[in-house]
Formats: C-alpha cells, sequence, structure tokens
C-alpha cells in the first residue's frame, strides 16, 4: 500500500484509517486490489477505513473506476466504493491560488491545454515561492514540476517573458529554482564521467566526475570524503555515484 495514515475524528476518540493509493500508470485490476487492500486493513486494525485513489497518468482520460461490485447468482453481494483524484481531468485553475504546495505539484499533472503549458509552469513555481518551504522541499516540488511540465524552446521563450513582468523578489526565487534544475542536470553529466565533452577511462572519468560534482554541490565540506576517493575502487565510486544521483546528502555519502 502506497500510504496509510491512522488519524483521531474530530472532537471524538475514535480512529480512522485513510488509505491513499498512488497510480501513475492505468492498470487492469486497480478496483479489485483497492477493495482487497481494504478487506486486510480492517481485518488488521478493525478501525473505520477511507480509501482515496490518486490517478496521475496522463492517459486515459476516460473516467477511471471508484469502486469494486461483485455480484452472484443476481444477487449483488458486494458494492465497495473509494474516493477517486484523477489529475488529468481536473482543471489545474481551480487550484491555481491555492497556498498548498500539493496543489502547486500536482497541477503539474491536471488537464492543461497544449498552448498553456508556460503559464502553467510559471503560476506553480509562483505558488511555491510564496509558501516559505525551506530549500529541499521547494526543490524536490520544484523538480517535480519540471520533470512533468518539460518546455519546448517556444513555450520557454513564453515563459521568460512573463517571467520578466514579475515583480524583482518574485522573479529571484523562481529564478533560483530553474538554476537549481540546471545545476542538478551538471552534477548527474558530471558525475557520470562526462567531463569537457569526453568520456574517459572509467575508472578515471568517474573519479574526475565525482570530484567535481561533489565540490559544486557540497563546496569545501566535500574535501575529506574527496581525498579518500583516491583509494577507492570502481565498485566503490559506482555506489558513490548511485548515491549521489539518489539525492544523499553529504553525510550519507
Amino acid at each position: 500500500m502506497d500510504l496509510v495514515v491512522r488519524l483521531t475524528m474530530h472532537g471524538q476518540a475514535a480512529h480512522f484509517l485513510i488509505h491513499l493509493e498512488h497510480q501513475a500508470q492505468a492498470k487492469e485490476g486497480f478496483p479489485r486490489r483497492m477493495f482487497l487492500y481494504f478487506a486486510r486493513l480492517l481485518e488488521k486494525y478493525g478501525h473505520p477505513i477511507y480509501p482515496i485513489a490518486l490517478f496521475s497518468f496522463p492517459t486515459p482520460i476516460t473516467k477511471q473506476p471508484a469502486g469494486y461490485q461483485m455480484t452472484v447468482a443476481g444477487r449483488r453481494v458486494l458494492d465497495f466504493r473509494y474516493a477517486t483524484l484523477q489529475l488529468n481531468r481536473m482543471s489545474w485553475r481551480q487550484f491555481s491560488n491555492q497556498a498548498n504546495p500539493v496543489a502547486s505539484a500536482l497541477m503539474a499533472r491536471m488537464a492543461i491545454a497544449p498552448h498553456e503549458r508556460a503559464r502553467v509552469k510559471l503560476q506553480c513555481l509562483r505558488m511555491l515561492a510564496t509558501l516559505g518551504l525551506d530549500r529541499q522541499k521547494s526543490h524536490l516540488i520544484s523538480g517535480f514540476v519540471d520533470n512533468y511540465l518539460e518546455l519546448d524552446a517556444k513555450d520557454m521563450r513564453i515563459f521568460n517573458q512573463s517571467l520578466e513582468k514579475l515583480p524583482q523578489d518574485e522573479r529571484r526565487e523562481i529564478m533560483h529554482f530553474t538554476t537549481s534544475w540546471k545545476e542538478e542536470g551538471r552534477v548527474e553529466g558530471l558525475v557520470e564521467g562526462r567531463v569537457e565533452g569526453r568520456v574517459e577511462g572509467r575508472l578515471e572519468g568517474l573519479l574526475e566526475g565525482l570530484e567535481t560534482a561533489l565540490q559544486l554541490k557540497f563546496g569545501q565540506e566535500a574535501q575529506p570524503l574527496i581525498q579518500r576517493m583516491q583509494n577507492y575502487s570502481l565498485t566503490a565510486l559506482e555506489e558513490l555515484r548511485s548515491k549521489l544521483l539518489a539525492g544523499a546528502q553529504l553525510e550519507h555519502l
């Protein structure tokens, strides 16, 4: 199960469970799976359960089932229902002014006309810039938006033109997000051993790429690790690369 939370009902001593299941791809058999999760949670905890399905896939746009039924010999013996959030059938405009980091991320997967992509991306980042989240959370959400709302050259021109019209403080904050994407891409390229457009020997290229990437990402604090890396095997360097690309912080590396 993707997420199960036990909460207290408002003003009451009783507990209930919220089960949220996320589907990034449309798959057959999902309603039955939701019911089986429900049955197992009920058997294990005995609390009331509120099930929610979150559909983030771009296609199909057809409305997804919101329940699982079973009929035997003409008698309906099961009628299980769950709440659904199908992003590709939701309008991003309904969420464009919500001070909510989840809305700023999920807008990127909602119904967006091709000519609105630059506008929606900018609005997502404007929302994010006003929320006052810490750097790690902001970077996570802005990276999500960048992944799912990639802009072509034409849309990027529209994005930049719209960005120039914003107040300076807001523009600076949004530009910080876009700079972070470029830096992350540069780190990923370096850590793969691609230095100045050439691929060197596996060990030497990987070592050089890791050194530069660690300096770029963590500055002088990475020097002790960089010194130890000189004696690492290829296997150890590859493991370090995997952790760095997965977003590990310096102390974990």
